[in-house]
């Protein structure tokens, strides 16, 4: 996780930057947290995680709305089998998670067993925070078999618990796309190679 910018304004108030980064910092807590009390392994942060979600929630705050990323399985490389993704905007760390806590489908993505890894990214915006929460399952092994499931079939948004933000939403888990079977080979080669003996 990057580390926290000591730069401050001259009110003595902590840059943008560095909210930010604390912002983050906080998610991971309040999330590992979440996942220990209910006997679950820690996920650790992956840096490109909290890079997808540092530029998605950039381009919700400058619409001053939330949606999820329709290219999340296009943006995130690696082995990965499963992804997950919440995102929200509000006034603090503890609202956005309480409402996250509080919805059967987020605590879902944050409480999976199947993640390892996981990125926070936080923008602010006119004091509003806009986060998105990018859950992975990911193998650091490349010789094993990659498997699918499916996803939820739908991803409805949850009512904010207080007027003051938008609710959260959370999208289905995403699966990697198959890949394309090799080309078989063709006739005329096949031919050519008869015709060695």
């Amino acid at each position: 996780m990057a580390a926290i910018a000591s730069t401050i304004v001259a009110a003595g108030a902590p840059s943008a930057v560095a909210a930010a980064s604390d912002f983050e910092s906080q998610f991971v807590s309040k999330i590992n947290a979440e996942r220990a009390k209910k006997g679950l392994s820690r996920l650790s942060v992956a840096g490109d995680l909290v890079s997808i979600g540092r530029r998605h929630s950039g381009r919700m705050a400058d619409k001053g709305s939330i949606w999820h990323n329709p290219n999340l399985a296009d943006e995130v490389s690696g082995n990965w089998t499963v992804l997950g993704e919440n995102v929200g905007m509000g006034p603090t760390v503890d609202n956005l998670h309480a409402a996250f806590m509080n919805s059967p489908g987020h605590r879902a993505n944050i409480l999976d067993n199947d993640w390892n890894e996981m990125g926070i990214g936080v923008v602010v915006d006119n004091k509003t925070i806009y986060v998105t929460e990018i859950f992975a399952a990911r193998r650091h092994a490349t010789t094993t078999t990659v498997t699918t499931r499916a996803a939820p079939a739908s991803s409805a948004a949850v009512a904010p618990t207080t007027s003051s933000y938008s609710a959260p939403a959370r999208a289905p888990k995403l699966q990697p796309k198959p890949k394309p079977a090799p080309k078989p080979r063709t006739v005329k080669l096949l031919a050519q190679m008869a015709h060695l003996d």
